[in-house]
């Protein structure tokens, strides 16, 4: 049995579509490497700004602890707590930006500060253990 023009019956295959030239090397590859190198070159300036300004981050991010802490302290804690807290929390701050303080030990007094402010003020007897916890430890 023949197929084709010549015997009137259909060519049973199926044609297939021309093959698309190659388009060189600039394309979606091309443009998506470039776009790949430039996020990675952004992510790395700002990995090595935020590095330089992680310090005074911290100092920013510790400051408002100490605003939260005196915004939300009850009215019976006397100017002397105040300052005390105030003077401790300085020590530890300074210590903190110096690298003397742990990053576990921020974490556990901001904790405390967290638990401290969980009724939304803070009692004479919260305010004198956070300042004990914002004081020099002693020991190794």
């Amino acid at each position: 049995m023949t197929f084709g023009q010549d015997s009137g019956i259909p060519d049973p295959t199926i044609p297939r579509p021309p093959v698309a030239e190659a388009a060189g090397r600039s394309g979606v590859l091309k443009w998506g490497l470039v776009g790949c190198t430039f996020l990675s070159a952004v992510l790395i300036v700002a990995l090595v700004v935020l590095g330089m300004k992680a310090r005074s981050i911290l100092g920013w991010a510790l400051a408002r602890v100490e605003d939260q802490v005196m915004e939300g302290s009850a009215p019976d804690v006397t100017a002397a707590e105040k300052q005390a807290f105030r003077d401790a929390y300085g020590g530890f701050v300074d210590r903190a930006r110096s690298g003397k303080v742990s990053p576990e030990e921020i974490r556990d007094f901001q904790k405390k500060v967290v638990e401290a402010m969980a009724d939304g003020r803070i009692t004479p007897e919260e305010l004198q253990a956070l300042t004990f916890a914002a004081g020099p430890k002693k020991g190794p």
